[in-house]
């Protein structure tokens, strides 16, 4: 709380002022608040937007976005990713469902690279994010509550993080997975696709062969012995698979090889994520037309936090564009390469990621 007085963020705590909600014109909401809250739906009824934590932090950055996400195994193949990208030097950044707030990264600390763990509710209200590289481990029936108990409405939130991917960008994807192969079949992705399996099959760009992992890519092979993986077990050969590809497709597979060998050594005990934590009350800025509501429903590792925006508040288009730059000795472009839509000026947009990175103070 001393943090949001110091930078002059009002908040409030203990109750939720619904018309200054209402009068929002865009809503930061996080994943914990499900639709069916009724503030949720009378924000529909009214046609106001409603986007996630990491649409709003993408608008102001032109890094490389990394995004995994699956039913089982995310948190793993987020880390070891993470930790690949590291040891190889690359200036990388850890958010979503672990490490910090993206857009307080962007805003206080950023990065050439991001890797994000997202969850099917983070997926849902993300438009116009693209995923540079996607990850997609798995999809087994989980929070069908969410969804109404259709699956086919699970498997449509899992399936938009390959949302505005282009040919330049890379699809990573359990390719023995029913419900995966189905859904490719039916929406014939434009990214480049690299599919991993167990064993050698057509089409498949990581695998294992005569004890040795194998990954092939545009930037060529990348092999290994099977028995160094530290991480034991089918599941984590996958989730090994989908990270070893992801930093081969960028180029730093010699870096891999021993990243993948001591990655439970180095993150040690607490490798598994953040801790859960949740917020309350409502936080407000009526100086700049800003505030956040939070809940008391909390879901997974989601604080319930949603933040909105009056419909006065002044808007303007990015005054800066970093385009792309080649990191000297490594196939990673540092810069998305294209520009974003309108955007607030850089000082709100601070405010707002130094609440949004703030809020645990809050428990």
């Amino acid at each position: 709380k001393d943090m949001l007085d110091a930078h002059g963020i009002c908040w409030e705590e203990g109750r939720h002022t619904e018309a200054d909600i209402l009068n929002a014109d865009e809503i930061i909401k996080s994943p914990g608040i499900p639709d069916k809250a009724p503030i949720i739906k009378k924000l529909k009824e009214k046609g106001t937007p409603i986007i996630s934590e990491i649409e709003f932090a993408g608008r102001y950055t032109d890094a490389k976005m990394i995004c995994i996400t699956g039913s089982n195994g995310k948190t793993t193949t987020t880390m070891l990713t993470y930790h690949i990208l590291r040891q190889a030097g690359v200036d990388a950044g850890l958010a979503g469902n672990v490490g910090n707030s993206l857009a307080l990264q962007v805003a206080e600390d950023p990065h050439a690279v991001y890797v994000i763990e997202l969850s099917s509710f983070q997926l849902d209200n993300m438009y116009d994010f693209k995923a540079d590289i996607a990850i997609l481990l798995n999809i087994t029936p989980d929070h069908l509550d969410c969804y109404n108990y259709e699956m086919q409405n699970y498997v449509d939130a899992k399936f938009r993080i390959i949302r505005n991917q282009t040919a330049e960008d890379a699809f990573i994807f359990w390719n023995d997975d029913p419900i995966i192969a189905r859904e490719i079949a039916k929406r014939h992705p434009q990214a480049t696709l690299y599919p991993f399996a167990e064993t050698h099959e057509a089409g498949v760009k990581g695998y294992t062969e005569d004890k040795k992992i194998i990954i092939e890519t545009s930037n060529g092979t990348f092999t290994m012995d099977q028995d160094l993986l530290a991480l034991t077990g089918t599941h984590n050969l996958y989730n090994s698979l989908a990270s070893g590809i992801a930093s081969k497709v960028v180029d730093i597979h010699d870096h891999a090889r021993q990243a993948i060998q001591v990655f439970p050594l180095l993150c040690g005990p607490d490798f598994r994520g953040q801790s859960r934590r949740i917020d309350g009350g409502i936080q407000q800025l009526p100086q700049e037309g800003i505030g956040v509501l939070t809940g008391s429903h909390l879901r997974d590792d989601f604080a319930d936090t949603l933040l909105f925006r009056r419909v006065d508040m002044p808007i303007r288009p990015r005054g800066e564009h970093h385009g792309a730059q080649q990191e000297p000795g490594r196939g990673i472009q540092l810069g998305r390469g294209h520009s974003r839509h309108r955007l607030l000026d850089r000082s709100r947009f601070r405010r707002l990621a130094l609440f949004l990175g703030l809020r645990p103070l809050l428990v």
